[in-house]
């Protein structure tokens, strides 16, 4: 009888720690070693986004473009909507234009450029997104040229 309940016991504690094992396993196989992020593409309804002004360099420089007419705003948001993440890393060095969004609601959302004109970071969540350089410089060109 002792010899029974003694192999139940054994029986018992090796099948918990066989079932534990086997659950770490699979908790860690899940991941995979080259597990990376997937983000979303950059998403801001166009109808929530009141105003935007473009900085040279940091918030506080120069102002390059202060967006408010719906025309404007119309035509400057498909640059950012729908911005896919970048294929590598972003420069951070230096950033030469700081975007700022500034929400129906209040709120503002900071978007920072990178040095080649071609990634912004949003702030708010420290997410990075690619973006067409040419079309950005070329809106940037005509408005300055027209204001």
């Amino acid at each position: 009888m002792k010899r029974a309940l003694i192999a139940l016991l054994l029986s018992i504690f090796i099948l918990a720690a066989c079932d534990a094992s086997t659950g770490e396993n699979l908790s860690d196989s899940q991941i995979p070693e080259n597990h990376a992020e997937v983000y979303e593409p950059f998403n801001l309804p166009r109808d929530q986004v009141a105003e935007i002004t473009i900085f040279l360099g940091e918030r506080s420089d120069e102002v390059a473009a202060n967006l408010k007419e719906s025309k404007e705003l119309d035509e400057f948001y498909p640059i950012l909507q729908g911005a896919q993440p970048p294929s590598g890393d972003a420069v951070t060095a230096d950033w030469p234009y700081t975007v700022v969004i500034k929400l129906n609601d209040g709120r503002e959302k900071e978007l920072q450029f990178t040095g080649g004109g071609s990634v912004f970071t949003d702030m708010t969540d420290g997410r990075s997104y690619a973006i067409d350089k040419e079309r950005f410089n070329d809106f940037l060109s005509g408005y300055l040229e027209h204001s």
